[in-house]
């Protein structure tokens, strides 16, 4: 739970949700974070009709560098005695939730044995990076076969069989880019 903002900060919008950036946001989220209960474009949502908007984030947590996600979201309601509009700021704990969504995600693309993306995703992401390519860009595609692994799992077992699979999975991820796309595309063995 966060702690109240000290009476010393200023209590408008602007004060308020940069005190709980400075103090509270993941570094990679500060911006989002300001930008989301920016003033100027909470009053425009207000003024077309939009009285409630949330997004996700990210919080400075407990251990060093790992984040906390988080619902920010704000109420937006006229003062019923002034012209003015009043925010009303809420800040909930969804870590668990959205970790748990991250991981189902992770493992619908992924392959269970190696965490190579599955064919699916790796034919999605190939399609993606093809549509967003200019015209005359150069892509290569490499496809490894493992020779003779039927033998390997007939002879040494399908648990050793495993461990060529994810051995050279890693050598394949490390002798690549990070943004290099790889994937798993059989299985059947």
């Amino acid at each position: 739970m966060l702690p109240r903002v000290p009476p010393t900060v200023p209590r408008t919008l602007s004060a308020m949700a940069l005190y709980t950036a400075e103090n509270y946001a993941f570094p990679d989220d500060f911006q989002k974070f300001l930008e989301f209960y920016s003033r100027n474009r909470l009053l425009d949502c207000y003024n077309r009709g939009i009285h409630g908007e949330e997004m996700e984030c990210r919080r400075q947590g407990c251990e060093e560098g790992q984040p906390l996600w988080t619902l920010a979201s704000v109420q937006l309601v006229p003062d019923p005695y002034s012209s003015d509009v009043k925010g009303f700021i809420l800040l909930k704990d969804i870590d668990a939730q959205k970790r748990e969504e991250l991981l189902i995600s992770a493992r619908s693309k992924q392959d269970p044995l190696t965490g190579l993306l599955n064919r699916m995703e790796f034919e999605s992401e190939m399609s993606a990076l093809l549509q967003r390519s200019k015209f005359g860009a150069l892509h290569a595609v490499i496809i490894v076969d493992v020779d003779n692994f039927k033998a390997v799992n007939d002879t040494l077992g399908h648990v050793y069989g495993d461990q060529v699979l994810v051995k050279a999975a890693k050598n394949l991820r490390s002798m690549l880019r990070s943004g290099d796309l790889v994937g798993r595309l059989g299985g059947d063995e």
